[in-house]
């Protein structure tokens, strides 16, 4: 099951497009921003690599979506009643996911890549030490591998299922008015 990929997708990759330079670094020559840089970067990177081994990588992310896309489908099972639609969403559903599934595989780099660059633009010299210390750690990687699954716990599952439920009818009620509008819009283009 994937649904809404892009919203947890998306988040990285907005913050990859911070320019590195813009935060404040001591020195006043290009020099040394660059050496800054280059150090923060560096830095970022060990942490990504300890935080999410390449080898886990995958996993990661498909536990997240996996969760999220359960949680989503349960919501929109609650509103639809018909069989046949529920079977036909699950059937597209399952389409979707070989392709979104590939997807994901080919956008892991740059979502690393991503994180690293956020990770250095984000924070300062001293705290990327601090945290790359905490990753280096037998407890700080637990904490990072296991964060994900923070998401399945029945505590955070169930408020979320409630919120996702509540979101869903909302989104449901609105989409006859969209439509509406849309057509509205097709009917009448501005130019």
């Amino acid at each position: 099951m994937r649904l809404n990929r892009f919203a947890f997708y998306a988040a990285p990759l907005a913050l990859w497009a911070v320019p590195l330079a813009a935060q404040d670094v001591p020195g006043d020559d290009d020099a040394t921003v660059a050496e800054t840089s280059n150090v923060r970067l560096s830095l970022a990177a060990d942490i990504v690599d300890k935080s999410f081994p390449e080898e886990t990588r995958v996993e990661m992310f498909q536990a997240v979506t996996d969760q999220m896309e359960s949680q989503m489908m349960q919501s929109l099972n609650g509103m639809i009643t018909d069989e046949n639609a529920r079977g036909t969403i699950a059937d597209w559903q399952e389409r979707l996911s070989v392709k979104t599934d590939a997807i994901m595989r080919n956008h892991i780099p740059a979502l690393m890549d991503g994180w690293v660059i956020a990770y250095a633009d984000t924070y300062s010299e001293p705290e990327l030490r601090d945290i790359l210390a905490f990753v280096s750690t037998p407890s700080g990687q637990a904490f990072m591998q296991r964060s994900q699954e923070l998401m399945s716990h029945p505590a955070f599952a169930g408020a979320n299922q409630k919120y996702m439920d509540e979101t869903m009818t909302v989104l449901m009620d609105e989409m006859p008015g969209l439509m509406e509008e849309l057509i509205a819009s097709e009917a009448n283009p501005t130019e």
